[in-house]
């Protein structure tokens, strides 16, 4: 089983849980002959509760030969459900973090500028305490993004790890909504933006919509397509990254600021 780093996991791409063409066949197959399944899932965290209900399917927590009971407990407690209005300000909380698949320095430097850039690094993203957060359906963030350009951009994935992630993308002069579902990709409305290395935005997630506000003017709103609110349930991603054709000299963006409630 892969432990996560506490309260931070990061990758430069994360949540999802798509099983390919024939993984609705194998989840019917499965939700017909038994009652729930085990995983060992470190990409869709699904602890007990209204999701892993939803889905059919609980984490598995493993103990080994060599799981001591201090271990034990911090497994434990790494699971235990957190609200939105206890995570306040999560960019200043920082924990281990995978930079394009490579180890780097601990902490959630390459998000908030206060590190440099590694040559070769496209993108780098961050989930907030995926498993304590798993069953978030209502909450809202407020971000400030900064050193914005043509090629360079962030994002904000929230209901991460649930079967429907949806991920705001804001660069120097848009911003687009897409959501990844099971079977299929949707893509949400574009606004374009008053050029800028800085915006400001708001999210507001419920079992209904994911509703975007950027500067305070421009709106997104996606609707939500699906039955039972479980299966949107999840936190949030933070990414940053350049694109492939960006210059040695593009400024990496950040996020300057981040409340959650």
């Amino acid at each position: 089983m892969k432990r996560a780093g506490a309260p931070w996991r990061q990758a430069c791409r994360l949540g999802g849980g798509n099983l390919g063409p024939r993984g609705g066949r194998l989840r019917g197959l499965l939700r017909e002959r038994f009652t729930a399944t085990l995983t060992n899932s470190a990409d869709r965290p699904l602890p007990p509760g209204p999701r892993s209900f939803a889905a059919g399917k609980v984490q598995r927590l493993e103990v080994l030969r060599d799981t001591t009971p201090a271990a034990l407990l911090r497994d434990i407690a790494r699971r235990l459900p957190v609200r939105p209005s206890e995570v306040r300000r999560p960019v200043s909380r920082a924990g281990r973090r995978r930079v394009s698949g490579r180890p780097a320095r601990p902490g959630l430097g390459a998000l908030t500028g206060t590190d440099a850039h590694l040559r070769g690094t496209r993108c780098v993203s961050a989930a907030h305490r995926p498993v304590a957060t798993a069953d978030w359906t209502t909450y809202r963030l407020h971000a400030t993004a900064g050193q914005l350009q043509q090629s360079a951009g962030v994002s904000v994935t929230v209901r991460a790890g649930s079967e429907h992630p949806t991920t705001l993308w804001i660069g120097r002069n848009a911003a687009h909504l897409t959501e990844r579902g099971p079977e299929r990709t949707r893509t949400g409305p574009s606004r374009r933006l008053e050029p800028a290395t800085t915006h400001s935005v708001s999210l507001s997630v419920t079992p209904e919509a994911v509703g975007v506000v950027v500067d305070g003017s421009h709106r997104l709103t996606l609707p939500a397509d699906w039955r039972g609110p479980a299966e949107g349930a999840g936190a949030f991603v933070l990414g940053t990254g350049v694109a492939d054709g960006a210059g040695p000299d593009t400024s990496w963006p950040r996020f300057t600021a981040l409340k959650a409630r």
